[in-house]
């Protein structure tokens, strides 16, 4: 590979260590801290927002107030077809459903959840710092 090509790789790979974090908080956590983040693979902080913490806490069922499911993790689920997402973790998906108003989300064969692209953007745009986007 050529040198710009590897620079590249490194970039972005260093990008996606950034983003990631290295363990999930729950709703308790983030309310409780004054400065709610978890660190990320790169070394850094993701940061949450009170705002939107305060806006998941109202729609998520208290028993799923002590989970640690913060940042919700989206993951390419293009081997299900083109514009689905695929939510590894339970919790964390019945947590996205409740927060968009859905009753639950459909599984892929292996029993994973999923959703669509569509309804992960509104996620994003309705809560910005409680999801990650992973390869």
């Amino acid at each position: 590979m050529p040198v710009k090509e590897e620079e590249f790789v490194e970039h972005q790979l260093r990008s996606l260590r950034d983003m990631l974090p290295v363990r999930k908080c729950s709703i308790e956590e983030l309310l409780r801290s004054e400065d709610p983040k978890v660190p990320t693979l790169g070394g850094g902080h993701h940061r949450f927002s009170r705002r939107s913490v305060e806006a998941a806490a109202s729609a998520i069922p208290r028993d799923l107030w002590s989970v640690p499911l913060f940042p919700i993790t989206f993951s390419s689920g293009e081997e299900l077809g083109r514009g689905v997402v695929v939510i590894r973790n339970k919790a964390e998906a019945v947590a996205f459903a409740r927060m968009m108003g859905l009753s639950e989300l459909p599984r892929t064969p292996e029993g994973h959840h999923y959703t669509y692209k569509v309804l992960v953007i509104d996620f994003m745009r309705r809560y910005p710092s409680l999801g990650v986007l992973s390869v």
